[in-house]
């Protein structure tokens, strides 16, 4: 994944063609991390667990996180000069978190196709998709829309949204129980310590089902609305 994620961001590749190639590995079963071919390491996977059941090679709950360092406070900023992008939490290996900067075309991009391979995937099992917006209602709301836009399968049972509240406001967050605002550095600090209560609560959050609606407003010649 890595490998096709950096070739798509250094590249004038579009992100439909960068998506086709990753189908392509796929489906032959190339599906990289690093150096290690996860190929083999899914073949072997019942080997690994029946002899040692506390291994955890693979994930099978991945999640992704577009951060926009604009929001708020620029809270977003702090994890993203961590300059971390995959990673997992030693006490959930289960749990793999990726970051993709939402401001940047090319990362958002990136986040994206990562997203759509993991929905295409049959080599690894996937039990769980997480797409978490780290900004405000907005933020959230733009990451729906590029996911959308992109053809992700939203119906994917997998698949679920939720929010860091690092905007103004937060609406959406207080909706949901999250609270108004999360301090970065409580997220960062205390060696991580922040990072994985927050994890730890919304993978094993309550699912919610929302509606989503799309207003369109036509004013009058005078900016007067009826």
């Amino acid at each position: 994944i890595n490998d096709t994620l950096y070739r798509s961001k250094n590249s004038m590749k579009s992100m439909d063609e960068s998506l086709n190639e990753a189908k392509n590995r796929c489906a032959n079963g190339e599906l990289y991390t690093g150096d290690i071919c996860q190929r083999d390491l899914a073949l072997n996977m019942p080997k690994l667990r029946q002899k040692d059941s506390n291994l955890i090679v693979i994930p099978s709950c991945y999640v992704i996180m577009f951060v926009n360092p604009k929001s708020g406070l620029r809270q977003g900023k702090t994890l993203l000069d961590l300059d971390i992008s995959h990673f997992r939490i030693r006490t959930r290996p289960d749990i793999q978190i990726s970051m993709f900067n939402i401001n940047n075309e090319d990362d958002r991009n990136a986040g994206i196709i990562y997203l759509k391979i993991l929905q295409l995937t049959r080599r690894i099992i996937v039990e769980q998709i997480h797409v978490w917006s780290a900004g405000g209602d907005g933020t959230f709301m733009w990451s729906i829309d590029e996911i959308c836009a992109a053809g992700v399968e939203i119906d994917d049972p997998r698949l679920h949204f939720s929010l860091i509240p690092f905007g103004t406001g937060n609406d959406l967050s207080q909706v949901l129980g999250w609270g108004r605002t999360i301090s970065s550095t409580y997220m960062t600090s205390k060696m991580f310590l922040g990072f994985k209560k927050i994890i730890d609560n919304r993978v094993a959050g309550k699912k919610a089902r929302l509606d989503i609606w799309e207003v369109h407003i036509k004013a009058r010649d005078n900016g007067y609305i009826r």
